[in-house]
């Protein structure tokens, strides 16, 4: 793929490593996040029982959080706005299956949806 850099009004910033931190780590309890930067990747494991992944606030958050919940457990990965912020206009937003996922983005005020995937099987 060829990019022609007079379409790009910002291309040095694009290429900037500092735009392309990734963070991941693998979560079994309940948690607050504190990320406030780059990509987060959170991969989840509810065997033991309902999780809660509390999301930092999103005023000045430019972090792109994906969290995935990883187990076959019927337990729910319940992700919960910072204090009174909305996930897409509602207060949290839960996972209830295996490889299901959510990612989420700051519109600077509130966490908004910008991809997801729910694993739901028809019988």
């Amino acid at each position: 793929m060829r990019i022609n850099r007079s379409y790009i009004t910002n291309f040095d910033q694009i290429l900037d490593a500092t735009n392309l931190a990734f963070a991941s780590g693998t979560i079994s309890g309940n948690i607050t996040l504190s990320d406030t930067d780059g990509i987060v990747l959170k991969l989840v494991n509810a065997t033991s029982g309902s999780i809660t992944v509390t999301l930092p606030t999103a005023v000045s958050n430019s972090a792109c959080f994906i969290i995935k919940k990883t187990d076959s457990s019927t337990n729910p990965v319940t992700i919960d706005g910072y204090s009174t912020e909305m996930i897409d206009g509602n207060t949290t937003y839960v996972l209830y299956d295996q490889y299901n996922y959510v990612e989420l983005v700051s519109n600077g005020t509130n966490w908004v949806v910008t991809n997801e995937y729910h694993n739901e099987v028809w019988t």
